[in-house]
């Protein structure tokens, strides 16, 4: 089924709460002591806790991907090859990956970030495709024992001029630095025939040397 999938984006106010700590302190007649601190909490902040698991080091890199659809339940597969491009962005906060799928059903491009969110010590998760202009938020936590990430979203999509709501589930396994699955799921909510969770898209992807 086509769609789109974004992730949600954090505004940047910390950043500029975080800018203005020093010259409230000077105003005041802060410290130096007191500047140091608050410099070193901003940063420690803002750069010692992004991707404990490493999973954004290990997307980081040129993918060649291994595509599989599912476009109804019971119907054969869709297969395709396709690259991808992943690289760091705003400071290594940020991964961005674009891809160009030119064969199938539905040839188009895509845009998706990655990031983790220190506050609520999530992976995060963002897809644009130019099918649509819709944005859809993905987030979920890291599982060490299984080495998989899953991310969950909940979202609307239109198809054939109707509008459905839907639960998506993705799910990242790593089987090395240089290897790892996607696996996408889509409930498709009060659709008759198509009930519970139904698997979509399988990727394998593999490191470009």
């Amino acid at each position: 089924m086509k769609r789109t999938l974004m992730l949600g984006f954090a505004g940047l106010l910390l950043l500029g709460v975080a800018g203005l700590v020093p010259v409230l302190s000077q105003d005041m007649g802060g410290s130096d002591e007191a500047e140091d601190a608050c410099a070193g909490e901003a940063e420690t902040t803002m750069t010692g806790s992004q991707d404990p698991h490493g999973i954004l080091k290990k997307l980081n890199g040129d993918w060649s991907l291994d595509f599989t659809i599912w476009m109804e339940p019971g119907a054969d597969p869709l297969k395709m090859k396709f690259d991808s491009n992943t690289k760091w962005a705003l400071d290594e906060q940020f991964l961005t990956s674009t891809y160009e799928m030119k064969e199938g059903p539905f040839p188009h491009k895509g845009i998706e970030y990655y990031s983790y969110n220190e506050a609520t010590k999530e992976y995060e998760a963002i897809r644009m495709t130019s099918m649509s202009g819709s944005m859809i938020i993905f987030h979920g936590k890291y599982d060490e024992k299984t080495k998989s990430l899953e991310l969950k979203a909940e979202y609307k999509m239109v198809w054939g001029g109707q509008t459905f709501d839907v639960k998506g589930r993705n799910v990242y396994t790593f089987e090395s630095d240089d290897k790892y699955t996607f696996v996408g799921y889509s409930e498709y909510v009060d659709v008759e025939g198509m009930d519970g969770e139904l698997k979509e898209v399988e990727i394998t992807a593999t490191r470009k040397k």
